[in-house]
């Protein structure tokens, strides 16, 4: 086999087989939440480049409140706030949006 054959035919590159993996892994956000809270996650191959979380308190996002209280934020408000939170940080980020979804264990 000749060099130039080798180098893709053009004497420039080496060739690329397709399918092949591109070098610079695409970036994608994606989130969990229950009803104690959410995490959102920006992930690059398996490595995690930047996380969020936040709890269910309606007046504290730090802190989270018990269950069924008036200053605990319902299901459907904490799915709201994880989805939002994902596509912002997507857009900050120049990231794929990947969507959430929603954890079933049980918490503290």
């Amino acid at each position: 086999m000749s060099a130039e054959h080798a180098l893709g035919g053009h004497g420039r590159r080496p060739y690329r087989l397709p399918g092949a993996m591109n070098k610079r892994a695409k970036k994608v956000v994606v989130g969990e939440y229950s009803e104690w809270g959410y995490e959102v996650q920006l992930i690059r191959r398996s490595r995690i480049f930047h996380s969020y979380a936040a709890g269910n308190h309606k007046q504290d996002s730090q802190q989270r409140a018990a269950l069924g209280s008036p200053e605990a934020c319902g299901l459907p408000q904490i799915r709201r706030a994880c989805i939002r939170t994902a596509r912002d940080i997507a857009r900050e980020h120049r990231a794929k949006y990947g969507g959430v979804t929603r954890q079933t264990q049980k918490q503290p």
